[in-house]
């Protein structure tokens, strides 16, 4: 959610389309919590920044930080991926959103859009990724775990 970075992210990759805008299951305003960021070094503690009040609490416990919080408009995957008249064809979809994953997968149609592969932060142990509600979500929509390289799980679409 930094200006800054994605100043950083246009210098260094000057084709490729960055927005600063948080993606949700609804065209809502939304909270966002934005942990400090004193300098453009800071990369701790703005990759916390998410939409989940408890994961940002939990975060701000954590590392003893703290986050303010932002009222901004959301914006549907769906959406975005219209106004930037992306492709109906996604080789890789990487989710990282600390704390929801769900919102961004719910945001996507994965029948408009063909996604081949989805990484995704999924916080558990290996026991219970399978139990969580992002993989068997995925699950239900034909993908597969290929790897899992803790927290991100990589799943694929099934081949039949």
């Amino acid at each position: 959610m930094s200006p800054t970075k994605i100043g950083m992210f246009e210098a260094e990759r000057p084709n490729d389309i960055n927005v600063i805008v948080p993606i949700s299951d609804t065209n809502d305003e939304i909270d966002v919590y934005i942990f400090s960021q004193r300098t453009v070094l800071d990369t701790l503690s703005s990759a916390l920044d998410t939409l989940s009040k408890e994961q940002a609490d939990n975060w701000s416990t954590q590392f003893n930080l703290p986050y303010e919080t932002k009222t901004m408009q959301a914006i549907r995957l769906d959406d975005l991926f219209k106004q930037v008249n992306a492709p109906k064809k996604i080789d890789l979809l990487n989710i990282d959103v600390e704390g929801a994953e769900m919102n961004v997968l719910k945001s996507v149609s994965l029948d408009q859009y063909d996604v081949d592969v989805i990484a995704i932060e999924i916080h558990a142990d290996f026991a219970g990724l399978t139990q969580s509600e992002p993989y068997r979500y995925l699950s239900e929509q034909g993908y597969t775990l290929r790897a899992w390289l803790h927290p991100t799980a990589i799943l694929s679409k099934r081949s039949d």
